[in-house]
């Protein structure tokens, strides 16, 4: 989301933002808002005819942040292109067994406790790997996990969209240990490979997951590690969570959502 607001004065005609999330705000210590930033960004968010927010979960934000009337916000979810998994043998031959993280790692991503947590089950399971699309590790992350003594067993890989599916399909499971979400969208790519999603309580994700994820607090490592366990020694239980991810999956439609953004349209006019 873009927070300048410079076109506000000149224009003349209803206009609606879309609000992906409120990390910027929940989270100012990482981003560093600054006062005016905030101040467009609210000036922008009141003066919006309309907005459309991507979770319940961003639009209880705005009403808890902005105050704003909740008749004013449209919930419209994404939606997600189905692509088929791959299951390639040479990423099995690879890596073998992998636990899959997605994304950055920066500060409300929760790297280090899933990291610190995940080291004790590696160090028990020397062929699992944890696997991380993304940034190479830098200097903080590698003193890290070599401090817990895991970081022959973790990779940092940058790639394409088509081996990001294949990766999915191959992993013993996805985890996702975000503190805060607007939406969440590798929970989808998960669902979409048949991979078991094990994820947080907290933010947006047992709205997107529903009953397909195996939650844990992000906050405790031991509910992270109780619940990654669960899932990689327990197989009915791990198929039990692709099926309702499968299932799941059918709730994000494009086409719904162009469908919604159009009514929400109609409503600004």
């Amino acid at each position: 989301m873009s927070f300048r607001n410079y076109f506000l004065n000149k224009l003349k005609k209803p206009f609606i933002i879309t609000v992906h999330d409120l990390i910027n705000i929940k989270f100012k210590d990482t981003f560093n808002i600054d006062d005016e930033i905030g101040f467009q960004m609210r000036r922008l968010i009141n003066k919006a005819n309309r907005i459309i927010a991507i979770s319940e979960n961003t639009k209880k934000d705005l009403i808890e942040i902005f105050n704003i009337n909740p008749d004013k916000i449209d919930v419209i979810y994404h939606g997600y292109n189905k692509k088929n998994s791959l299951k390639s043998e040479n990423i099995i031959k690879k890596f073998g067994q992998y636990i899959l993280f997605v994304g950055a790692r920066s500060q409300y991503k929760n790297f280090k406790i899933l990291a610190e947590a995940i080291s004790k089950l590696l160090k028990t399971e020397k062929n699992l790997k944890l696997v991380c699309v993304g940034r190479p590790f830098n200097n903080e992350e590698n003193l890290l996990l070599s401090k817990l003594g895991i970081a022959n067993q973790t990779k940092a890989l940058y790639v394409n969209e088509d081996t990001l599916n294949d990766l999915y399909s191959n992993a013993l499971l996805f985890v996702y240990p975000s503190l805060y979400e607007g939406f969440g969208m590798p929970i989808l790519e998960a669902f979409a490979n048949n991979c078991p999603v094990c994820l947080s309580n907290t933010s947006c994700f047992p709205e997107i997951a529903g009953n397909a994820g195996a939650y844990f607090d992000p906050h405790d490592q031991e509910s992270v590690l109780f619940a990654v366990k669960n899932v990689i020694y327990n197989n009915s239980y791990a198929e039990k969570l692709v099926l309702a991810g499968q299932e799941r999956l059918k709730s994000f439609s494009w086409e719904k959502a162009a469908k919604e953004t159009i009514s929400s349209y109609y409503k600004a006019i």
